[in-house]
């Protein structure tokens, strides 16, 4: 009866992608602690600022990449000629990045900040556009292309903005 609400079926939606993307980035930290073992903490925190709410809605700071879910909309009007693989957190849930041809190599459709961008890439799974870098390689760092004939793949899926903002999340390579 609720979930047929608007604002609750938004919600909802927004706590199972929340979950799904918490998950997939523990999954995520968990692997690489097993590989490079245990990290410090950043000890670089900057200094609290209390500023006004007008400097605060201001900022174009982003604290944290956050790949949201792609609609079939959303792929369509990025890949026109459709996705070969997408990206998913967990077994279940929507794509949170889609890859298909490109006229020079393969492009990737990416929803960060509410916007989706396409980024530039290759057949290997690496695409940079301006300060963002993403990657996606198999576990055991297979090129996309080797793992595209599996079903649902491990895949880690990383994102970079510059030397600052990284983001990292274990998740599934779904190809048609």
């Amino acid at each position: 009866m609720f979930i047929e609400d608007g604002r609750v079926r938004k919600l909802a939606d927004e706590i199972i992608y929340a979950q799904d993307k918490e998950i997939s980035e523990m999954k995520y930290l968990l692997a690489s602690i097993a590989e490079d073992g245990k990290q410090p903490v950043d000890p670089k925190t900057p200094a609290p600022l209390v500023d006004s709410v007008e400097a605060a809605l201001a900022s174009a700071d982003v604290p944290v990449i956050d790949p949201q879910f792609l609609a079939q909309e959303d792929v369509s009007a990025a890949l026109p000629e459709g996705a070969m693989c997408t990206f998913v957190y967990t077994e279940d849930s929507q794509p949170a990045l889609a890859v298909g041809p490109g006229t020079t190599g393969t492009i990737a459709a990416v929803r960060l900040s509410g916007n989706v961008v396409r980024i530039e890439g290759d057949s290997m799974g690496a695409f940079a556009g301006g300060d963002l870098r993403l990657t996606l390689a198999g576990r055991d760092g297979q090129g996309i292309a080797e793992l595209m004939d599996q079903d649902l793949p491990e895949v880690i899926m990383e994102l970079a903005i510059g030397d600052q903002l990284q983001a990292g999340y274990l998740g599934y390579l779904r190809c048609q």
